[in-house]
């Protein structure tokens, strides 16, 4: 899992000083210092740009449409070298209104978005639903419970829950006897 996380984020968080080697490196401005998730007037929002037309974009919907022209931000360098002001900017822009509000006006301009989910509302996010991210169950003493698939899908062998595991100590003679423990009260 940790060379998965590695080799996902390595191309946007890792600057030239963590990537290139040697004495004649050249160090530039990095993804690392451009922060993503925002707060709104009510929760979260993740807001991202790199091309110039994305920035752009979400500069317009934030009533900011004189940012691109900024010499701080008029090219990516310039955005990723100047990203601690540019993010304060961003992230006063979006705390003014909800993340309802934020939403349609980022997919009209084809921005880099998502909301960022609380835990109560995942289970009703439109993309876990649409892959089927989730099942429920019956547990016999918890009643009915939910929990990811199992994130590795096999045609010919999918995975599925066998059994539930047993209440706390249910199985405790059966444990110590595979041990060759006998309890007092067996003698």
């Amino acid at each position: 899992m940790l060379n998965v996380a590695l080799s996902f984020i390595w191309p946007e968080v890792m600057s030239s000083s963590s990537t290139l080697i040697g004495d004649d490196v050249v160090v530039g401005g990095s993804m690392a210092g451009v922060r993503y998730c925002f707060a709104t007037a009510d929760g979260h929002i993740l807001v991202g740009f790199v091309t110039d037309d994305e920035f752009a974009g979400v500069c317009q919907v934030l009533g900011r449409p004189d940012l691109p022209g900024d010499p701080r931000f008029d090219v990516l360098s310039k955005r990723f070298a100047n990203a601690s002001e540019l993010n304060a900017i961003v992230g006063a822009c979006l705390l003014r209104r909800p993340t309802a509000y934020w939403l349609p006006r980022l997919r009209a301009v084809d921005a880099v978005y998502a909301p960022i989910n609380r835990p109560d509302d995942l289970a009703a996010d439109p993309q876990i639903m649409a892959i089927g991210a989730l099942m429920e169950h019956d547990h016999p003493a918890a009643g009915r419970y939910r929990q990811p698939v199992h994130p590795i899908r096999f045609s010919d062998t999918p995975a599925h829950l066998h059994r539930h595991a047993p209440m706390l100590d249910a199985d405790h003679d059966e444990i110590l006897a595979e041990f060759g423990i006998r309890l007092a009260s067996d003698a």
